[in-house]
């Protein structure tokens, strides 16, 4: 399934599950992992013989699961700029990964699944790694909401250059990792 098809299929079970809510009642919750650098057979939910993800795998027997797919772009960036729009990278404005501080962004005014998820009554939020700009401080540059989402906890740009202050373990030995997450 090419990306389009997938990006039209995502769109017409979204309208069908729309046309339900009167019967429901209750619009049902819609969740879409979009995972940077996650393989077809990564998760217990996909076969893979190993890894243990029992969370996850009862959330995709409950939902909707796409097993034939490919992503637009091979970079993190350009992907999700296409998956929230359902344009190519190169018609997005996207078409690489954006550094931080640089003037790459998505297209002003694009219209994306958020949007067209508020317009149908549902409240949007986006967390983790939005990164579709050259950061949170380029104010001239489309934000999370800006991009359709009412609520957003995101990494938004390239990494930054932040802090690399360790943060200490309750044995007072430091954990691996930073404080605040760079541009986080």
């Amino acid at each position: 399934m090419n990306f389009r098809a997938l990006t039209i299929s995502l769109m017409i079970t979204l309208l069908t599950l729309a046309g339900m809510v009167p019967a429901l009642a209750v619009q049902p919750n819609l969740v879409i992992f979009y995972v940077d650098d996650l393989g077809y057979g990564d998760l217990g939910s996909y076969g893979h013989p190993i890894v243990k993800t029992p969370n996850i795998d009862r959330l995709a027997s409950e939902g909707i699961r796409y097993t034939q797919f490919y992503a637009p772009a091979p970079l993190c960036s350009p992907s999700r700029a296409a998956m929230l729009t359902g344009r190519t990278p190169y018609r997005t404005g996207v078409r690489s990964w954006i550094p931080d501080g640089q003037d790459v962004h998505i297209g002003e005014n694009e219209i994306t699944i958020a949007h067209l998820l508020q317009e149908m009554g549902y409240q949007t939020a986006v967390m983790g790694k939005l990164h579709l700009n050259g950061g949170a401080q380029m104010k001239d540059h489309p934000q999370a909401e800006d991009l359709g989402f009412d609520h957003s906890f995101v990494i938004t740009g390239g990494w930054a250059k932040n802090t690399d202050t360790e943060a200490p373990t309750g044995d007072g030995s430091p954990r691996n990792g930073k404080i605040y997450p760079d541009n986080y």
